[in-house]
């Protein structure tokens, strides 16, 4: 097919800093959550997946059980399950469930 670009399951993020980003590291591109691929500097190209299952913070406050929705919480820089009223970003569904007091939980990117 003439048009295909590719999968879609990775893509060049430029970091606009002002620090750097760690590999694993989860970056907010504006309405989808991604997970950095590489260490990624200041103001540097790397690599984001937007697919898969990651490991990934959790608030403890929350007991996540497989198929619930988790949104990131920016400013807590965590998933949870609140929506925030709008303001928290659908970044998946709970993989695996993660009960109140754990501090990651693996989530489903949402593609």
């Amino acid at each position: 097919m003439k048009n295909f670009i590719q999968p879609g399951d990775a893509m060049a993020y430029t970091n606009p800093g002002p620090g750097a980003i760690a590999s694993g590291d989860p970056v907010l591109v504006v309405t989808r959550l991604g997970v950095a691929s590489v260490n990624i500097a200041a103001d540097a190209q790397g690599t984001l997946r937007l697919g898969g299952v990651f490991s990934l913070p959790k608030t403890t406050d929350n007991d996540m059980v497989q198929g619930d929705n988790l949104y990131w919480d920016a400013g807590a820089g965590e998933l949870t399950l609140a929506d925030g009223a709008g303001t928290n970003v659908l970044a998946g569904m709970c993989f695996a469930a993660a009960g109140v007091g754990a501090a990651t939980v693996q989530c489903r990117l949402k593609g």
